[in-house]
């Protein structure tokens, strides 16, 4: 959402973005018009500005017994296999405390496969930590016994959860196929679990999770291997956001977010919304009126989480709108103190409520309106 306004008189027009928010200033501001074109090619520019991932997959393989056993036998790693070689990533071998950078011609990375020797354990903390401090797509191949030298295998420990939380609160899904088979010990069988941690994003087009999902004509999931997914999207959209009722405001568009332009002067936000009072008895309404509110976070049902944790970030973009030819970095324009997100509306209901705070006016710059994102 973002409004655009001036800040104590004179029309305010406000912009409201899925999460984007704008407001004007005090001194005869600069103003400028805010339609549907402009703003949805806007957007799109800000949105680049968040985290992306590229095509490019970076394959990191555990060499051990569970990858020897993955090319002599494992009828899903031979039907995969094409076409993870196919995409040409960049293999990286995890080799006890080493990960070694091995080839990035899929000709080497296919001969490579079939030499796999076996080390006696494999820094699977580094792996990830590599893989979920950068912005690649990753597929790592492993057993999962995370064993170190002198302590034997790590089971007490969240498996590499802040790796994981790393990743995932970039925006980015985590696919995980686990594959039963069997491994041969000192003469003894033992039932063993193959992992396949596919790192990408939904978002992007063709991901190498599609591009797997193409070697097969239908869903290769079955008694031997399931299917695990980590993500912090599997919610649905229930409701959409509305402007307090009390003040002006017209929808710009509602293509991919939303935006509304708002009509009411400053004073009338500071009235109804900031400084509101219970019309029955005149006393202060807690926190204010919800500025915006309407949209319910729904997860899925079969969705891991119950609702996440959820916090607001504000961002004055108006000069990057203004000039087309400035690179737009969200972070060094954040604005810390213009909104407040009732948090306990949303852990009992699901909703999303914006109240103002009563410093909002720090935020704002003097020369223009001002266009936030939130």
């Amino acid at each position: 959402m973002s409004f655009k306004l001036p800040k104590y008189k004179g029309l305010i027009r406000a912009l409201c973005i899925a999460s984007m928010i704008g407001i004007g200033s005090c001194k005869s501001p600069t103003h400028f018009t805010v339609d549907e074109k402009s703003i949805m090619e806007f957007h799109a520019k800000t949105d680049s500005a968040i985290n992306r991932l590229d095509l490019h997959v970076n394959l990191f393989i555990d060499y051990s017994t569970c990858m020897v056993e993955a090319v002599k036998s494992s009828k899903f790693f031979s039907q995969i296999r094409p076409r993870i070689t196919g995409i040409n990533p960049t293999l990286y071998g995890i080799k006890g405390n080493n990960i070694e950078m091995i080839s990035n011609d899929n000709v080497a990375v296919n001969v490579e496969l079939n030499k796999i020797a076996e080390f006696p354990y494999a820094d699977l903390k580094g792996a990830f930590s590599q893989i979920c401090d950068k912005n690649n797509q990753a597929i790592l191949i492993t057993d999962g016994e995370y064993w170190t030298p002198g302590i034997g295998e790590m089971t007490d420990l969240p498996y590499f959860k802040d790796q994981f939380v790393k990743w995932l609160s970039k925006g980015f899904d985590i696919y995980i196929y686990v594959e039963d088979y069997v491994e041969q010990y000192h003469g003894k069988a033992f039932a063993k679990k193959r992992f396949y941690f596919i790192f990408t994003d939904d978002n992007l087009k063709n991901n190498i999770y599609e591009e797997l999902k193409r070697a097969f004509t239908v869903s290769p999931l079955s008694p031997i291997l399931k299917l695990y997914k980590l993500s912090t999207k599997d919610f649905l959209p229930d409701g959409k956001l509305v402007v307090y009722d009390q003040i002006e405001s017209t929808q710009v568009t509602e293509k991919g977010f939303v935006a509304f332009d708002i009509g009411s002067e400053w004073e009338n936000l500071d009235m109804y919304v900031l400084n509101a009072t219970n019309a029955e008895d005149g006393t202060s309404v807690a926190g204010g009126n919800y500025l915006i509110r309407g949209l319910k976070i729904t997860p899925y049902p079969d969705s891991v989480y119950t609702f996440p944790e959820l916090d607001i970030k504000v961002y004055n973009v108006s000069e990057n709108y203004l000039d087309s030819t400035k690179e737009v970095n969200l972070e060094s324009c954040e604005a810390k103190d213009l909104f407040i997100l009732d948090k306990e509306l949303y852990k009992g209901t699901g909703e999303i409520g914006i109240k103002m705070s009563k410093n909002y006016s720090n935020s704002l710059s003097e020369e223009t309106e001002n266009l936030l994102r939130i």
